[in-house]
């Protein structure tokens, strides 16, 4: 200890150094992960779907028992304790594939299998969803089945569409539709992301869209049990089953 004084410091520094860097790593790690938790445990803890119930028909196929109605996020925006509430539904396009340039490539190269849904405008506030670029489509280009989309950010990457401040316009076989923005990520139904996502109204103008698959409910923390109880009969007072 006398002989070396420089080499004693140095060892010593080198340890101290070391254990503040393990717990420092240490530490950070399980703030982190204890961080993320909580996140989706509040995630999970205020989210309520509500889906019609299905009935297997003698030939294997899956027969509804009944229908979402349109108006289904407004009869449950109603009950106290939901903050959001949106629909949602796959699109059958008749086999038209989609597009981002308005000239097709020799072969269809530049055609793209882009999953196309329909949403209400509540449902990306009930998916806490946060955007890259854009807005979200309001309820006047839900009513009057205008022609714009959101895209997710894996289908924005898929069909080229970098920016929006230059109105780009997407195309589902011949049809043009403008996006207004681009969705970066989502609290749940992941799908959103990898899809050309267009009002309700517009599916169904355009489209023929029937029916909805599922109402994303988002809720107050400690409310999700009670609304779960209240939505169906919210939705549908004669058959909440």
């Amino acid at each position: 200890v006398a002989a070396r004084p420089a080499r004693l410091a140095l060892l010593t520094l080198g340890t101290v150094l070391g254990i503040a860097a393990l717990v420092s790593t240490v530490g950070i790690g399980q703030t982190a992960a204890g961080q993320i938790t909580q996140r989706f445990d509040e995630a999970v803890a205020t989210r309520v779907t509500v889906e019609v119930r299905l009935r297997p028909d003698p030939d294997g196929t899956q027969v509804a028992l009944a229908r979402l109605p349109w108006d289904a996020p407004e009869r449950l925006t109603r009950l106290n304790g939901v903050t959001a509430a949106g629909t949602y539904a796959r699109v059958d396009t008749g086999g038209q594939r989609v597009s981002g340039r308005p000239v097709d490539e020799p072969g269809g190269a530049g055609r793209r299998d882009v999953p196309v849904a329909a949403a209400s405008p509540g449902l990306f506030a009930a998916l806490q969803a946060t955007l890259r670029a854009g807005r979200v489509f309001d309820a006047g280009h839900d009513e009057r089945g205008d022609p714009v989309v959101l895209l997710g950010r894996h289908a924005a990457e898929r069909l080229g569409i970098h920016r929006i401040d230059t109105q780009p316009a997407i195309f589902i076989g011949d049809q043009p539709f403008t996006v207004i923005g681009v969705v970066e990520s989502v609290g749940a139904r992941a799908e959103v992301l990898d899809s050309v996502v267009m009002p309700v109204g517009t599916a169904r103008a355009r489209y023929g869209l029937t029916a909805l698959d599922v109402v994303e409910i988002r809720t107050e923390l400690g409310a999700a049990q009670l609304v779960a109880g209240q939505a169906p009969v919210a939705i549908d007072p004669n058959y909440p089953d």
